[in-house]
């Protein structure tokens, strides 16, 4: 039995893709690897520890990245297109290989990830209202 999972939201902003780009975090442009290629395949990740390892980066328009914790590995990929003068298409992907039957079983009666995506593109949201408020103080 294959133990994966797949789920995909699309969402719009009223914003342009600069803000909804700093509102999912990338504002400063930080230093997103510490681990090294070898380091992020070879090492296992303490309990409720998760490595995350960019694969693409394109200020304003793309961020995918893989995430690896014990019981799974996981991709997503944050795709930002305008779509108007101040909005913005943010389509979210992510696909998940569960590593322990254990994990598998508990994403069937916990969140799921399409409750996940839900959640992550509320996130950005509500961080985009943050930001237009303190802007209009």
């Amino acid at each position: 039995m294959a133990m994966k999972s797949s789920a995909k939201r699309t969402v719009y902003y009223s914003y342009p893709p600069e803000l909804v780009w700093k509102a999912l975090g990338f504002g400063n442009q930080r230093e997103v690897d510490p681990l090294t290629e070898e380091e992020f395949e070879s090492r296992e990740p303490a309990p409720n520890t998760v490595f995350t390892k960019a694969l693409e980066v394109k200020q304003n328009e793309v961020f995918a990245f893989r995430m690896k914790a014990r019981g799974f590995y996981a991709t997503m990929r944050v795709e930002l297109t305008p779509t108007a003068p101040c909005e913005t298409k943010m389509t979210v992907r992510e696909d998940v290989e569960y590593r322990l039957t254990s994990s598998y079983i508990a994403s069937r009666f916990g969140l799921s990830i399409r409750q996940e995506l839900s959640h992550f593109t509320a996130e950005i949201n509500k961080r985009l209202a943050d930001m237009n408020e303190m802007k209009s103080k």
